[in-house]
């Protein structure tokens, strides 16, 4: 196929397949993370490595200040949830379509 002139070959181009980071500043170190979350209930948890650590707080712990005054929640002006500003907006005729677009 190539002596016909029907297939030509073509470099090709060849992906870096590794990623590379900065390196190191100490051998054998390597980015790690712990997350630490504080949760709604009032627990404090430590994951490290998809597994969570037995932790405990150091030190007294700080008061939650008081929620503020919320505005009071508005009335809905629609408490059936059906709308009746379409009603019969289809039953009325409307022009022929060569009336309403102007030439």
């Amino acid at each position: 196929m190539i002596a016909a002139g029907l297939w030509k070959s073509r470099a090709r181009k060849t992906d870096d397949v590794q990623c590379w980071r900065p390196r190191s500043s100490a051998f054998g170190e390597l980015v790690q993370r712990v997350r630490v979350e504080l949760r709604l209930n009032g627990e404090l948890k430590a994951r490290y490595q998809q597994r969570y650590l037995n932790i405990a707080e150091c030190g007294a712990r700080l008061s939650a200040p008081e929620p503020a005054m919320r505005k009071p929640v508005r009335k809905d002006h629609n408490p059936g949830g059906r709308s009746t500003w379409m009603q019969g907006f289809f039953d009325r005729p409307s022009p022929p379509l060569l009336k309403a677009i102007p030439e």
